[in-house]
């Protein structure tokens, strides 16, 4: 009797502790927003270029560019407005021939307010206060969305780019 008597505290004990562990989990959770395609949208002003526009409408505003083939899609270049903009050619990928990657070195472009010329800095603590996560050094991530931050003092270069979850153990 004093054996099963045991195994129910020692039950109630582990119950108690997971109850309390996922309690926790919850409350950190609580505040943090998981970046929306939409949000991420709203903060970006490079060239009213967003993830998500068809390729059309890229070739449209700024012409043909130079297309560079990759794998797993292929990307446009327009030097001279110092942007490339990057298109999924996964069928089972949700921005399938949409834009789902930008980067960018003019400094009129920004994300969430980060511009080329800022400090590093400032712009990483921009990007945690976004509820980015660092990932390893000049990468950064929420929900699906990846931001690269490239220099050293100052951000030379931004790389933004749909990460889809669904496709993240495919090798091109």
């Amino acid at each position: 009797m004093v054996s099963r008597t045991r195994k129910f505290v020692w039950l109630g004990i582990i119950a108690a502790v997971l109850c309390a562990a996922l309690l926790t989990w919850l409350l950190l959770q609580k505040g943090r927003q998981v970046e929306t395609l939409a949000h991420l949208n709203e903060n970006l002003s490079a060239a009213s270029v967003h993830l998500a526009q068809t390729e059309e409408k890229i070739i449209a505003s700024f012409g043909e560019g130079d297309y560079v083939e990759g794998f797993g899609g292929h990307l446009r270049t327009y030097e001279g407005k110092g942007i490339r903009i990057g298109f999924s050619g996964d069928k089972d990928n949700d921005l399938y021939g949409q834009v789902s990657s930008i980067a960018f070195w003019e400094p009129a472009y920004a994300v969430y307010g980060i511009n080329i010329g800022d400090d590093r800095r400032t712009a990483i603590e921009m990007l945690l206060s976004q509820d980015y996560e660092h990932l390893t050094e000049g990468l950064y991530r929420n929900g699906e969305y990846v931001i690269s931050l490239s220099g050293a003092a100052t951000v030379e270069l931004i790389q933004i780019w749909f990460d889809d979850k669904d496709l993240r153990d495919r090798q091109y």
